[in-house]
């Protein structure tokens, strides 16, 4: 079998677990037909091994001035940042592939800052998803590895400033939104 990026993700699962503790890590087995499957090597070739999201909270004192006009209430609960990807309708973690030599914290933080315009700071991992994609042409032995992983955040600073060309929204959530994606709402579970 010819295995692509599996020491790299099995280093970081081990890096990150003697910098946090013991976290979930999920094993998922992906099957790709075989016109996509070539995709996916180059892809393991050119060096894609995974990606970053961060649950990013933000606590009441830390939300802005209301404005002179504002006549809600006071600010009393923390809010989750959620954003809406294109194309889609159930909001998710913001986040996204891992660049160069970044650590996937920095991937986490720095997606976060370009989808919805918010600092952030990585706390801890609570998910990490080792998948291996495979073609469905059962002669073909090749296997990429990658390694998608989610942190906990803290708000840092900054107003929602969204990127267009990869998101329809972004918001601050300090209830459970009715249509989340698969992670988002496993984190929200233990959120709202």
């Amino acid at each position: 079998m010819t295995a692509f990026n599996e020491s790299f993700v099995r280093d970081r699962i081990e890096r990150l677990r003697e910098d946090y503790g013991e976290f979930p890590v999920e094993d998922d087995v992906v099957d790709v037909p075989p016109a996509a499957f070539p995709e996916y090597v180059a892809n393991a070739r050119d060096g894609y091994v995974g990606s970053a999201y961060a649950w990013t909270v933000r606590r009441p004192e830390q939300a802005g001035e209301p404005s002179e006009s504002y006549s809600g209430g006071e600010e009393t609960r923390e809010r989750a940042l959620l954003i809406l990807p294109r194309g889609d309708s159930a909001w998710g973690v913001p986040g996204g592939g891992r660049e160069g030599e970044e650590d996937f914290e920095q991937t986490a933080a720095r997606e976060v800052r370009e989808e919805a315009g918010v600092a952030c700071s990585v706390t801890e991992p609570w998910l990490a998803v080792h998948a291996r994609w495979r073609s469905e042409d059962a002669a073909d032995d090749r296997v990429s590895h990658t390694l998608h992983v989610f942190f906990d955040a803290t708000y840092e600073g900054d107003t929602i400033s969204v990127q267009r060309g990869e998101v329809n929204g972004a918001a601050w959530f300090a209830e459970r939104p009715r249509r989340l994606d698969e992670y988002a709402a496993r984190r929200a579970d233990a959120f709202f």
